[in-house]
């Protein structure tokens, strides 16, 4: 029987609101989303705080580097009001009021339900043991060391929190690259279990038959992202994927409820 893959939102359902954010994370879960996904630093206070750049030019129109913020200030940063300007179709005037959010608020949404969580460790300019012991600390703080799944591309980065906790799931991040897709069992398999990981979380363009065979011979489940098509799931089944990270999981769901209902699989 083949399995259909799991859908997780990409820092929240973030085609449709504001990426990283409390609104974004509950319109996920309304969808449908099985598992949220988000990105988080450390603020200059040490707290972990959810979000992708290591700027706020983008997504708060300012200059400022977020490690240069304290958790506090940040909590009073718009980071909606850039969304309304660049998706008119999904604008909402409430957005204007979403902050940046602490990992520790994000984790408090996340009582109300048992959905899986993915949090994506930006440390490439952060002390790798500090960032490490902050996320194990609230991870464990919450009871959810069995739930999160902890992921980077900055690999060192993956060590620290293995050195943190042995029952935490990880996950190794890689982007696209030729020598990947070429060499998967040296480039994608050997890093990741170098590192002890559960999982290997690829950009769908490496998600070949054959990455994810070597992945699967090694113990690893093989989750892909961004994959905000709907073609993908069931390709995603077919090639034994575990999760679909997507930008828009409702519209991955309607897909998978459509193959469901038509026994496809």
């Amino acid at each position: 029987m083949v399995n259909l893959p799991l859908i997780i939102a990409h820092r929240g359902a973030s085609a449709l609101a504001p990426e990283n954010t409390l609104v974004s994370f509950r319109r996920a879960l309304k969808d449908g989303a099985e598992g949220v996904e988000c990105d988080v630093r450390l603020a200059r206070d040490n707290v972990p705080v959810v979000f992708h750049d290591s700027t706020l030019k983008r997504t708060a129109f300012q200059e400022a580097k977020l490690c240069d913020l304290t958790s506090r200030e940040l909590s009073k940063v718009d980071v909606g009001t850039w969304f309304n300007f660049r998706h008119e179709k999904y604008a909402d005037n409430a957005y204007k009021r979403e902050t940046v959010p602490t990992l520790e608020q994000f984790f408090e949404l996340m009582r109300q339900n048992d959905k899986l969580i993915y949090v994506e460790l930006k440390c490439e300019d952060e002390n790798y043991t500090k960032f490490a012991r902050a996320i194990i600390e609230l991870t464990h703080d919450f009871g959810y060391l069995r739930r999160v799944v902890i992921k980077s591309f900055e690999h060192r980065c993956l060590s620290e929190i293995r050195k943190f906790s042995t029952d935490v799931r990880i996950a190794a991040l890689y982007k696209p690259h030729p020598s990947r897709v070429l060499r998967p069992g040296r480039e994608l398999i050997k890093p990741a279990l170098r590192v002890n990981a559960d999982e290997i979380s690829l950009h769908y363009t490496l998600a070949s038959t054959r990455a994810v065979h070597k992945a699967h011979l090694a113990g690893l489940r093989t989750v892909i992202w961004t994959a905000d098509h709907p073609a993908w799931v069931k390709r995603a089944a077919r090639l034994g994927i575990y999760a679909i990270i997507t930008n828009n999981p409702a519209r991955l769901l309607t897909r998978r409820n459509e193959l469901l209902y038509n026994r496809i699989f």
